[in-house]
């Protein structure tokens, strides 16, 4: 008798071979186990589904920015291994490499930098293209400031405390939004940046200042403030510094709403001077006041168009406030809303085609939009409580 499965000769009445070991009684035995389960591991894998492709796709993301960083190195020393050709060794050169390579992964740091850098420009240049509305709110219980598009939509909340968060503008540049609040016990001006964070205190004294303003260039802010006995015009710089007193006029008299003009030469805002509230311009520093309108109404909130070369303002000449525009000499006064409720503080979009304000008109304060000659009034925020001093910012 043979072992089938090495040949060798084994007597009749054996069941084993001793040479392979195997089983020869016809039971399973270890190798034709193994056999089995090998072939049933080629199946399964045969089987088996291919991975799916955002599995490849995440081993690419990983890949790909590891296989530029590595065509970087390899530029940089092929750059430096190229310089060096062209020049005459000398004895120091090996001791030279170790600093060329340093230098070179400070050159890659530097280079990654640079790109994260330029891709948050990249990412703030494109969030930029779409104009936004700051305005403030009521929603929650007390006044914060809050953005949204210009077609109403997007609505996001940017200060959430229990005080009262008023007249938001933002930086020429965008980096900052200036505001007052009652954060401390009386309105005083503060700073934070476009998403809510960062809040500066840039006033803080016993008295109220309000209604601030960014100069075109950034470098300075108009501002309210009742420090002096009355309300007057000061400016400062972006950090609270330098405060200059614009106007000086005796107790009888304030001052209210600075708005710059475009090119920055003069500020618009409104006055009791002649005993009702008429619009003024002034320079930077104060000097060379001008009134623009004269009659015996309330005019208020003065805001220059984009070009400069209208004002928009509120006036109550109808009994009740509505928009107005006006040259900038207070010549041609043109009425674009009538109606029979208040209609307060405009606001330029920043191609002059379209005016945000707000209105009483549903029953509580909403914020509206215009055309610049007062048609194709649209309504933007719609809920029961008040919505406020919209700005608009691109």
């Amino acid at each position: 008798m043979f072992c089938k499965y090495c040949g060798e000769t084994i007597p009749d009445d054996s069941m084993f071979c001793e040479k392979c070991g195997n089983n020869l009684s016809g039971k399973d035995n270890e190798y034709d186990k193994g056999k089995e389960s090998d072939k049933k591991t080629k199946e399964s894998r045969k089987n088996s589904p291919p991975p799916e492709k955002n599995k490849q796709t995440v081993i690419l993301s990983i890949v790909i920015p590891i296989f530029l960083i590595i065509i970087i190195i390899i530029s940089i020393l092929l750059s430096r291994s190229c310089n060096n050709d062209s020049a005459n060794y000398d004895t120091t050169e090996v001791e030279e490499e170790g600093a060329i390579e340093e230098e070179a992964v400070e050159e890659i740091e530097e280079a990654v930098e640079e790109v994260t850098e330029k891709e948050a420009i990249e990412e703030f240049e494109r969030k930029e293209e779409s104009e936004i509305i700051i305005f403030i709110s009521y929603r929650d219980g007390d006044f914060e400031i809050y953005t949204m598009s210009p077609d109403g939509s997007g609505i996001k909340q940017l200060t959430d405390n229990d005080y009262n968060d008023n007249f938001p503008s933002f930086s020429p540049d965008g980096s900052k939004i200036v505001f007052f609040s009652s954060q401390d016990g009386d309105f005083e001006i503060y700073t934070m940046s476009p998403d809510g964070s960062g809040i500066k205190q840039l006033t803080d004294n016993d008295y109220t200042d309000f209604f601030p303003s960014f100069s075109p260039n950034g470098s300075r802010i108009a501002f309210t403030s009742f420090s002096d006995g009355d309300y007057e015009i000061y400016t400062m710089n972006p950090d609270g510094t330098s405060i200059k007193k614009l106007t000086d006029n005796d107790s009888f008299y304030d001052d209210f709403s600075p708005s710059w003009s475009p090119d920055g030469s003069r500020i618009a805002f409104n006055s009791n001077l002649d005993g009702d509230y008429e619009i003024y311009t002034m320079s930077p520093d104060g000097t060379s006041m001008e009134q623009l309108t004269d009659n015996d109404y309330d005019d208020w909130c003065p805001s220059w168009s984009p070009d400069g070369s209208r004002i928009a303002f509120n006036s109550n000449h109808d009994k009740d406030h509505e928009i107005y525009i006006m040259n900038p000499d207070g010549t041609s006064i043109e009425q674009l809303t009538d109606n029979d409720y208040e209609d307060w503080l405009p606001s330029w979009s920043l191609d002059g085609s379209r005016i945000a304000f707000y209105s009483e008109r549903d029953g509580d304060h909403e914020i509206y939009t215009m055309n610049s000659d007062g048609t194709g009034v649209e309504q933007l925020t719609d809920n029961d409580y008040s919505d406020m001093h919209p700005s608009w910012y691109k």
